[in-house]
């Protein structure tokens, strides 16, 4: 008889034993983690946010960056904010700074993304840059969020498991300075044929997709971390080829896919509200001065400084016969040369430039009056 009972008996403490999914829980795990807010976020102490990663975060000369988005996203969201960090640069790649201009050259600085310039990336830099670094930038410029965009470049020669070790690490070295700030994680994106990597893309897309697991199973469940899903957000999932302009780095439509899935994993945490909605197709506008002479017979402008502001790869012009409107007198080829000259009959002209990376196009810059003799 007692045998006859032991199974039933055992079975029941078992089945006690096991949590019942229902509504309830699954409510519990859709809400946004829990987190304790030091304070109140106002204008007088606004939230303080720490972009930390490579070029995709810095930003190149001409670009919005996805810190412009992120940031008119705070806006909308009507959350006070304030970005921190050691420097308000864009990546210039050009070493003699009197020959740089676009090194300050955001495309979009207004909405006052132009006092909130401030990031702690590096173009071309890896966990080796930020490491040493990253405890130190903590205590001084005190971030209550930093939003982590890194391992992209570490997955040319290092492993998946390196790279999600070394997240791991950093996250430690935040926190054993201040335990309670909070780190927004971007997910590594997939990229295409780079230039100058020894490396083919497939291969380097199945190494980040890895890490990116192997980072998401090591600390997505610390509440403190929310994963920004860059490469996998299933409305939106990431494709080099339509939102970059180089295989790698984000054109100006994927600096807002960017600011879209960095703004749901603020939400994930807390602090903005669903839905959000930053992605969308998004022209390229940059801010372009040109330099242009005229002489006898000729209009020569300086294509050097125009491939500097914008981080182009070649550029060229048009040139009017007037302000605004007017009719189209010449337009040069496409060059990767430092300066364009044009023949021209004596008389006044407008001038205005147009930038290349590669297959992406910007809209004309502003006409610069020219007077021929």
């Amino acid at each position: 008889m007692r045998k006859l009972l032991l199974g039933p008996i055992v079975l029941a403490v078992l089945l006690a034993l096991v949590p019942v999914y229902g509504p309830a829980q699954a409510a519990r795990e859709r809400a946004p983690k829990p987190v304790v807010f030091p304070r109140a976020y106002t204008k007088a102490h606004p939230m303080r946010v720490m972009f930390v990663g490579d070029s995709m975060t810095h930003g190149h000369p001409g670009s919005a960056t996805y810190r412009y988005w992120m940031w008119r996203e705070f806006q909308a969201q009507r959350v006070p904010a304030r970005f921190v960090g050691p420097r308000t640069d864009l990546r210039s790649t050009y070493p003699r700074k009197d020959l740089a201009p676009g090194e300050y050259n955001y495309e979009h600085t207004d909405h006052g993304f132009g006092r909130q310039l401030a990031h702690a990336a590096q173009g071309g830099s890896r966990f080796a840059y930020h490491l040493p670094r990253i405890a130190g930038e903590v205590r001084t410029y005190r971030p209550d969020v930093v939003v982590l965009e890194l391992g992209f470049n570490d997955a040319t020669t290092r492993s998946a498991w390196s790279i999600a070790r070394d997240t791991a690490t950093l996250l430690r070295r935040i926190w054993s300075v201040e335990p309670q700030t909070r780190v927004v994680v971007g997910e590594i994106p997939s990229s295409g044929r780079e230039e100058g990597v020894n490396i083919k893309a497939s291969r380097k897309n199945s190494r980040t997709a890895y890490a990116n697991e192997l980072i998401a199973r090591r600390i997505g469940s610390d509440p403190r971390v929310a994963i920004a899903h860059l490469r996998t957000n299933p409305a939106h999932p990431w494709d080099p080829r339509l939102y970059t302009f180089d295989n790698v780095h984000p054109n100006p439509t994927g600096e807002t896919l960017f600011a879209e899935n960095f703004s749901l994993a603020f939400a994930e945490l807390g602090v903005f509200r669903r839905p959000v909605r930053v992605f969308h197709q998004e022209d390229w506008t940059p801010r372009i001065t040109l330099p242009v002479s005229g002489g006898t017979g000729l209009a020569v402008a300086n294509l050097l400084t125009v491939r500097q502001m914008t981080y182009a790869t070649r550029a060229r012009i048009r040139v009017w016969t007037a302000p605004k409107g007017g009719t189209l007198v010449v337009e040069s080829k496409w060059s990767k040369d430092d300066y364009a000259a044009v023949r021209l009959d004596p008389g006044a002209y407008w001038v205005e430039p147009i930038a290349a990376r590669r297959e992406l196009v910007s809209a004309p810059g502003a006409r610069v009056p020219v007077t021929v003799s």
